[in-house]
């Protein structure tokens, strides 16, 4: 073993820790709290306002309900101040209607209406819940682009301390490495205050959650704002030439425009995508003594309906509703949003709000390669696949935060009572060709994750300052 890279290593690997550390347990734990996100919305609304009781007496079916024109005009009437931006129908009979009423900076507040006689239940801060809190956290660190950006540089740096922590875990003194990789040796070391017991736990968590961390880490940087956002996801929406035959754009609104606040509601696929128009002008050039008058909200569900879209237990879908004149109603039914278990189900269609014409229906068969793949990545991230994902999802949550925190652990007992800088491994005087070699796959990193690398190449400028100034 050449124990000069070794320890050239362990040095990055220790200070990429350094940084990355705090994000994995922040990630972690607001993780926790997203996958918990529909028992502890349950607790926030409470069923007065979720529930209704279905009339004894007229035993009223869906299609007896209160028109859902006559709710949504009794919530604007109640917020005159907010716009109207989706309406969810009732999945059964026990069940509230749903109006999104939009205000400022994307801020929306959630209405809830009794279906029977379209009362208004309540309303609830979508802001406010537990859910969006730990999302914009994990997020942003509720630093806008900031936080997106510290984020981002903590996720490509994970795949660094993945690379680095392999090198330094591998077993060197076996001929079947995979066999003793796999064995969990702390077991052996019974004595906690041990450094060593640290050291082969840590190492250990880490190889056991390797799957967990590249997982999540490449699964969370395509919502980053520069490596997601910027360099992947514009190659990956719908594709322009199936835009230009199917419907004429708004450039002014992408499909983006339609989330929750800074909720992701919409397919990733389609997010930087342009929203189709409704043919106003077709609409008054039939009749210039009248204005276009839209479709009723009631014949969109109907029409949601007519084209398979289902309500119940399993699965539910929403309708945007139009925010402007050439806008379009939109019925989303999406696996990421948990309106269905199967991403494969998922569904976009946009109705112009005139003629009720369906001006696109978007499916699973419409993705590209990597729209699929986020479109089964995204639902398996958030733990919206049923039970099974959500055991999964708390497992990876809990061992890695167990992993940062034995990393922190054996840190500390390296020399407790020693300043930090006493406890970071000595550079070495010289450069190694190990130690070009590992530049040599930064510089991958920084082709691949442009925030990280820059961080990266900064530090090794720092480090052959530091080595070549400790010679002269």
């Amino acid at each position: 073993m050449n124990k000069a890279l070794y320890l050239s290593i362990w040095r990055w690997h220790f200070f990429a820790g350094l940084y990355v550390v705090p994000f994995i347990l922040m990630l972690s734990l607001t993780g926790l709290v997203m996958v918990a996100g529909p028992w502890t919305d349950a607790y926030q609304y409470g069923d007065e306002l979720t529930l209704v009781d279905e009339p004894v007496s007229a035993q009223q079916q869906r299609s007896e309900l209160i028109s859902a024109d006559v709710q949504l005009a009794t919530v604007k009437a109640a917020y005159p101040h907010l716009k109207a931006a989706q309406y969810v129908p009732p999945i059964n009979q026990n069940h509230s209607s749903l109006v999104k009423m939009r205000g400022e900076n994307f801020a929306t507040t959630l209405v809830f209406v009794n279906p029977y006689d379209g009362a208004i239940l309540g309303d609830f801060e979508s802001g406010d819940r537990w859910y969006s809190i730990a999302d914009n956290i994990h997020g942003s660190l509720l630093l806008g682009k900031l936080g997106d950006a510290l984020i981002e540089l903590s996720t490509g740096l994970t795949f660094f301390l993945i690379l680095t922590g392999l090198y330094l875990h591998w077993p060197r003194k076996t001929a079947v490495p995979f066999k003793k990789l796999f064995k969990p040796s702390f077991t052996a070391r019974p004595k906690t205050e041990s450094r060593a017991y640290w050291k082969a736990l840590h190492g250990s968590l880490g190889v056991y959650s390797l799957l967990f961390l590249l997982f999540f880490s490449l699964s969370g940087m395509t919502w980053t704002g520069i490596w997601g956002q910027q360099l992947v996801q514009p190659y990956s929406g719908f594709p322009v030439e199936k835009r230009a035959s199917s419907w004429q754009s708004d450039i002014t609104m992408t499909h983006g425009d339609l989330n929750d606040g800074d909720l992701n509601e919409i397919p990733w696929g389609l997010e930087q995508v342009p929203l189709p128009k409704s043919n106003v002008a077709a609409v008054n050039a039939v009749d210039s003594n009248n204005a276009a008058a839209p479709k009723s909200l009631d014949a969109i569900v109907q029409q949601g309906l007519q084209l398979d879209f289902k309500l119940n237990e399993d699965a539910r879908f929403r309708i945007a509703l139009p925010l402007k004149p050439e806008g379009v109603y939109t019925l989303l039914s999406i696996a990421s949003s948990r309106d269905v278990i199967d991403p494969r189900e998922d569904r976009t269609v946009h109705i112009d709000q005139y003629s009720g014409q369906v001006l696109a229906d978007i499916g699973w068969n419409d993705y590209n390669l990597s729209a699929k793949t986020m479109a089964l990545s995204i639902p398996l991230h958030q733990a919206t696949l049923g039970p099974w994902s959500i055991v999964l999802a708390v497992v990876a949550c809990i061992a890695l935060i167990l992993l940062s925190v034995s990393g922190v652990i054996m840190w500390w007992q390296r020399k407790p009572s020693a300043p930090i800088q006493s406890s970071i491994p000595a550079a070495r005087a010289a450069v190694t060709l190990g130690e070009k070699c590992l530049l040599v796959g930064c510089v991958v990193i920084v082709i691949l994750f442009p925030v990280s690398g820059a961080a990266m190449v900064v530090f090794s400028l720092f480090e052959l300052y530091r080595r070549y100034s400790t010679t002269e």
